[in-house]
């Protein structure tokens, strides 16, 4: 644990030092790609940077490949340990597909930081983490060894991308339009066609559905969350203020009657211009009483807010019993205790984000998704906090 420990905050001091400016009027001076490039949110930013100067630098000839291959046997009978984790940077010398890799990265990987892993960034590195190690495991394995395992790391990015976004729609080449939800299998179709090796691919896909399994799926169906975030990641990713926003002033809060214009402009917004809503909205008090709401908000009893509210005073509290709202039972799935409540129901659910005086609510039907909804959700909790209000 020491050891990876020790590679994440390495990760990281790249990540910091990657870090030349400080401010919007820096970027008045930059170029649009470097202003880009500082957008990007920082778990794949960082990844993706040092992808292409492990490739860099074996292009200029500065190491061979062999000498950060994954090999088991150099690992244990030379200690060599650093193989354990160089093979995830190396996706392959200056081609086409490694174009299509760091692709990848800046769009599927971007998506779920910015999307369902927006402000969870402790949560996003904790699934890399948990997806190289699981690489690490399965290569173990004759029949799934392979001496470099960055491209199957990728490719669990886009399976994971795949399970919340499987309404999304894709365009391969110009030429197939399909649901997100097939994306992995087409890519995976698509090498078989090419004659490039699937292995990677399979491995990324074992890798990211284990992930979305144990987090999403297994919890859904009643069972318990055994892959919670490790608190040592959390205390690395709060240590170093990764993905966290900036100070900012704080205001004094808002009548209560001011809650209307976030539940009208925010919570019932179009979502990423799609012409998507949520079904309905809410923000209420800690003590129940109704700030603002939708007009398709369900009528809801007290003992039910009552139980909301102890879930976030000891979290776990509605796993056996389910989340109700309305007299609707929803399944409680993958949160973050203290913070934010999720629920299933079907093809649509709900998420509560509680601030320091009230909890905000949303709930979705498809085609909006799960992500769509806790984005929407958690951003605008967030900034009421961020900026003073409601907290």
């Amino acid at each position: 644990m020491a050891v990876l420990e020790m590679l994440v905050l390495v990760i990281l001091n790249v990540l910091e030092c990657l870090h030349w400016f400080h401010g919007p009027e820096d970027f008045e001076l930059l170029p649009q790609e470097i202003g880009w490039y500082q957008s990007l949110p920082p778990i794949s930013k960082a990844y993706g940077t040092l992808c292409v100067i492990a490739t860099t630098a074996f292009q200029l000839g500065l190491y061979d490949w062999k000498s950060i291959a994954l090999v088991h046997r150099l690992v244990f009978s030379h200690l060599q340990v650093w193989r354990l984790f160089t093979n995830f940077f190396f996706l392959g010398s200056f081609s086409v597909n490694f174009g299509i890799r760091l692709l990848m990265i800046a769009r599927y990987g971007v998506q779920l930081e910015k999307g369902p892993f927006d402000r969870r960034t402790a949560d996003f590195l904790w699934m890399m983490i948990f997806g190289a190690t699981t690489l690490l495991v399965l290569s173990a394995i004759p029949i799934f060894y392979s001496p470099f395992l960055g491209i199957s790391l990728v490719f669990m990015l886009v399976y994971v991308w795949s399970r919340e976004f499987p309404n999304a729609n894709v365009n391969i080449y110009g030429l197939v339009q399909l649901k997100a939800f097939y994306l992995p299998w087409a890519m995976l179709a698509l090498d078989v066609i090419f004659g490039s090796p699937i292995m990677p691919d399979l491995l990324g896909i074992i890798a990211g559905h284990l992930f979305y399994f144990l987090t999403v799926l297994h919890p859904l169906a009643g069972g318990n969350n055994i892959l919670q975030t490790p608190r040592w990641v959390r205390k690395i990713v709060a240590r170093w203020r990764i993905g966290a926003p900036p100070p900012t002033s704080r205001t004094q809060p808002p009548p209560p009657a001011a809650a209307g214009t976030y539940v009208d402009d925010h919570l019932m917004c179009d979502i990423d211009g799609q012409g998507q809503h949520l079904t309905a909205a809410a923000i209420i008090g800690l003590d129940g009483s109704v700030w603002a709401k939708s007009s398709s908000f369900p009528q809801f009893k007290p003992e039910e807010m009552t139980g909301i509210n102890k879930d976030f005073d000891e979290p776990g509290h509605l796993a056996p019993t389910g989340l109700h709202l309305g007299g609707t039972k929803y399944m409680v799935i993958q949160g973050e205790p203290g913070a934010v409540i999720r629920g299933k129901k079907g093809s649509g659910g709900i998420t509560i984000k509680k601030t320091g005086q009230a909890l905000v609510f949303g709930i979705y039907e498809e085609p909006v998704t799960p992500g769509q909804c806790n984005m929407v959700v958690e951003r605008l909790g967030d900034y009421l906090v961020d900026q003073g209000l409601f907290s």
